[in-house]
């Protein structure tokens, strides 16, 4: 069953991001983190969809939308203390992880495949984070929970915007429907930029 999250959901969220996507930057700051800086301030935001997938009160699967990523980057990182603090702890175990951070702070340059397709200034509602347990894997939970949010989501709004560096995840994407406009260059790190058209489809996927 598909429901909104709550707040008590919010450890096993956790867990399955750290499952499923370990190698990313949010999951190698820590549980921690996650559990209490980022989580909370995603769930105080109030400009985030939050979606679980709910087999008997076991999650098995979210999805995180927010309506203006950039505004909730900031939001989350708005105490540059806390953050210092768990990005210091990091960089004992992981020092690779300054790059990554240095290319964020310095900001991303963008490349589109048309002037005409320049999504990201339209204030249309992006997937921040999507994330199914890796024992859940291949069942479609992933469909299903992005099927979903875009019934909420296509009531306002006529398009959902996607940034994924992962090859795997850009042709999930594309198998649904979705349409590659540009890339994203954060340092070394590419994210394909995708964007599903809800005028285009007639129904979601």
């Amino acid at each position: 069953m598909i429901r909104q999250a709550e707040i008590n959901d919010i450890p096993q969220i956790v867990d399955i991001h750290l499952r499923a996507l370990p190698g990313d930057l949010l999951p190698r700051l820590g549980r921690s983190y996650l559990l209490n800086v980022l989580y909370p301030q995603i769930f105080k935001s109030q400009s985030t969809l939050n979606l679980v997938n709910d087999d008997n009160g076991l999650v098995n699967s979210f999805c995180i939308y927010a309506y203006n990523s950039s505004d909730l980057t900031k939001y989350i990182t708005k105490n540059k203390i806390v953050l210092a603090k768990y990005l210091s702890l990091c960089l004992l175990k992981d020092i690779s992880i300054i790059k990554e951070v240095f290319s964020l702070l310095k900001g991303p340059k963008i490349q589109l495949f048309s002037k005409d397709d320049n999504f990201l200034d339209n204030g249309l509602p992006e997937i921040y984070i999507i994330a199914t347990d890796p024992q859940y894997q291949k069942r479609g939970l992933g469909k299903e929970i992005l099927k979903e949010g875009f019934l909420y989501l296509f009531k306002d709004y006529p398009a959902c915007l996607v940034k994924t560096s992962s090859e795997s995840a850009k042709n999930f994407y594309l198998n649904l429907g979705f349409t590659l406009f540009g890339s994203e260059y954060r340092g070394s790190r590419i994210l394909h930029l995708l964007v599903y058209k809800s005028q285009e489809n007639s129904s979601v996927f």
